[in-house]
């Protein structure tokens, strides 16, 4: 079966967390290996712990991610955990290209609706454990939020709330600029 990738970073992102999945790196691994992560000031592997990592993870992922790194289709943090604990993130590309400032497993992304995804993913995991149901109102979870009583989380998921874009306000090219967390 072929991949083929939509025209946009975010497809071209998800891709690769699937691809990561798919390709089963971290089988080697145990579940107390080492995280190894590139090292801020010398670009050099630094491992967290005493013992030796797996070498071929590093290998296999730098293998898939830089064709996407050259072709500018990917900047970002590849963290690869098993059993819950990191055994390994790797910066990738510029956190910002006009300055060559490289990304570090620190950076802070602005990553927007690429959470969409799993937030409606939680929202299915959770409605057959009964903690929520898609028919659920916003009001029940913030009381007091405008019209919550009308928008339901099927709404939010299927973008038709009736609330309005972020990007499409007039304070957000101003906000957009300001630290985000």
């Amino acid at each position: 079966m072929r991949l083929t990738l939509g025209t946009g970073q975010m497809k071209t992102v998800m891709a690769l967390l699937l691809g990561v999945t798919l390709i089963g790196v971290g089988r080697s691994q145990t579940p107390d290996s080492p995280m190894v992560h590139a090292d801020d000031d010398s670009g050099e592997r630094r491992i967290a712990s005493s013992q030796e990592p797996v070498a071929g993870l590093e290998v296999k992922i730098d293998k898939y991610v830089e064709p996407f790194v050259r072709a500018n289709m990917f900047s970002g943090v590849v963290l690869i955990a098993r059993s819950g604990k990191p055994v390994l993130m790797r910066a990738y590309g510029m956190a910002n290209q006009e300055l060559r400032v490289p990304n570090r497993p620190e950076t802070r992304f602005h990553i927007a609706s690429v959470s969409k995804p799993f937030t409606a993913a939680t929202v299915l995991l959770l409605q057959p454990r009964g903690k929520l149901k898609v028919t659920d109102t916003v009001a029940r979870f913030l009381p007091g939020f405008p019209n919550g009583e009308r928008i339901a989380i099927h709404h939010l998921l299927t973008h038709t709330s009736g609330i309005p874009n972020i990007n499409d306000l007039p304070e957000y090219s101003l906000w957009s600029l300001l630290s985000q967390t």
